[in-house]
């Protein structure tokens, strides 16, 4: 099987001058020509789904799973000055030899109209944290029904929006320490929950404290008990995590072997975001199915879109071979800009 991500209209994105109809044609006609059996479109629109239905093309809708917004600087690049127009040959010539350089702007607060109505409901980072730093993300706390019932109702939203044949939660960086561990939860909601079960005064817990880490990975893991339970059975849901060192996920709140013996997810991916490194590919992946061990598909997500993410197709050939050899179930491309850019097409075929 062959996956590939896309926006809610294909790649729309990077032809905003089509009519969407035609940008969907387009771009459906291309994934049946080159093999893709599935994609994983961004609040995929019904227009695509039903269109791609006709194709015998499977789609599944994705959002990012409790992203909020972040205070952070926007980093303009060069390629704004590239000449000729950026959609040309010569332009993509000029582009792949050009060390971009970035403008650097500084931080800006930009977040859900949810969170700014609620701010009683952001996770803080720290005890005397009051609000969002440069550099941080914003999410919610987790431990508040509230906060479950709104990401509950994104997905719920979203399935009925454009009836798609499954749903994936996209879990995103959020902040961590040095160590790789979560920076989240120090608000009164989760302390009280944590005090209350434990005993421990917050105050006494480090941020790596196992108990501490285990109890806020509980509450997203509840989260998704609250989906699967919203969500009609028949209809997949899937989680897709970055890809880290074995013992890097709990760290961050990602259970997923809690997940995966519970029969919250249909379907698990590990997502190579923002490397090319063989031996992760088939480290990552190893670890992903022996731990699953057949309870649910394994499938290997390769990111031709990041910075030190595979561009060229033996890259990307090695990556799917090494995470079939390791026991995938499948293989797939993030995303469609970068395929069209790169004139990957033919890799999917391949893969």
């Amino acid at each position: 099987m062959a996956i590939l991500w896309a926006d809610p209209n294909g790649f729309h994105t990077i032809k905003p001058w089509m009519p969407v109809s035609e940008s969907i044609d387009l771009f459906l006609k291309k994934c049946h020509k080159n093999g893709v059996d599935r994609i994983i479109a961004g609040h995929a629109s019904p227009e695509l789904v039903e269109s791609a239905k006709k194709l015998d093309i499977e789609v599944d809708s994705y959002v990012a799973l409790n992203y909020h917004g972040e205070y952070s600087s926007a980093y303009n690049w060069s390629l704004n000055y590239a000449l000729p127009n950026v959609e040309s040959k010569d332009a993509r010539n000029i582009i792949d030899n050009h060390r971009p350089i970035y403008d650097y702007t500084p931080p800006e607060l930009k977040i859900t109209d949810f969170a700014s109505d609620n701010p009683q409901l952001w996770s803080m980072s720290s005890l005397d944290s009051k609000e969002l730093k440069p550099g941080e993300r914003l999410t919610l706390s987790f431990a508040n029904s509230i906060v479950r019932e709104h990401e509950i109702a994104k997905y719920s939203d979203m399935y009925q929006e454009s009836k798609p044949n499954g749903l994936q939660v996209e879990f995103v960086l959020g902040n961590e320490d040095q160590n790789g561990f979560s920076l989240s939860g120090y608000q009164n909601d989760m302390i009280n929950l944590f005090e209350k079960e434990t005993g421990r005064s917050i105050k006494d817990v480090k941020n790596d404290d196992m108990e501490w880490v285990q109890f806020r990975a509980n509450q997203t893991t509840l989260f998704l008990k609250d989906l699967r339970k919203a969500i009609d059975s028949s209809i997949r849901i899937s989680a897709t995590v970055i890809y880290r060192e074995e013992t890097g996920y709990l760290k961050v709140g990602q259970d997923w072997e809690k997940w995966v013996l519970d029969g919250l997810v249909d379907e698990l991916y590990i997502w190579f975001r923002t490397t090319n490194k063989l031996e992760e590919v088939s480290d990552g992946v190893n670890n992903f199915v022996r731990k699953v061990n057949g309870i649910c598909p394994v499938i290997a997500e390769f990111s031709c879109y990041h910075p030190g993410s595979f561009q060229n197709r033996e890259e990307i050939l090695k990556a799917s071979s090494v995470a079939k050899s390791k026991g995938a179930n499948a293989v797939g491309v993030y995303k469609a800009q970068s395929v069209e850019q790169l004139n990957l097409w033919s890799v999917l075929d391949e893969m």
